[in-house]
């Protein structure tokens, strides 16, 4: 089986993020498949404890996806828990735990078991945020 991956690029701002569990701005969330066969991805988004998105993307082979952008636009205590095609245990990353302002996650189903984590430069990542 396939495993769910996250890779969080974090963006923090001098003097800001310096405690672990810090409210952190959630500026998107990419899912990609990055196998040769079709999956489905389970993801789910806690704000505050409080679950505010919760989807299901069926991606093809080599694929990606953003999720919609459900989820307040102002700094919060963020979990973002995925699972592979509905079965299984969520996996789930706290990314409040990230030294960071701002948080961009991509997930990622690959071939491989890895965790792979990018620090990006100030709170405008490349790409559309939310």
């Amino acid at each position: 089986m396939l495993s769910t991956l996250a890779t969080v690029s974090t963006a923090g701002a001098a003097g800001c993020g310096d405690l672990p569990g810090n409210d952190v701005e959630l500026l998107r969330v990419d899912v990609h498949n990055s196998t040769g066969d079709p999956r489905g991805d389970d993801t789910r988004i806690v704000h505050q404890g409080e679950t505010i998105h919760e989807t299901t993307v069926e991606l093809d082979a080599n694929d990606a996806e953003p999720l919609d952008c459900e989820w307040p636009r102002e700094p919060g205590a963020f979990v973002v828990s995925r699972r592979l095609d509905g079965d299984g245990e969520w996996t789930g990353q706290d990314v409040s735990d990230i030294e960071a302002d701002c948080v961009d996650v991509v997930a990622s189903v690959t071939d491989r078991d890895e965790l792979r984590s990018l620090t990006g430069e100030g709170c405008d990542p490349p790409g559309e945020t939310c």
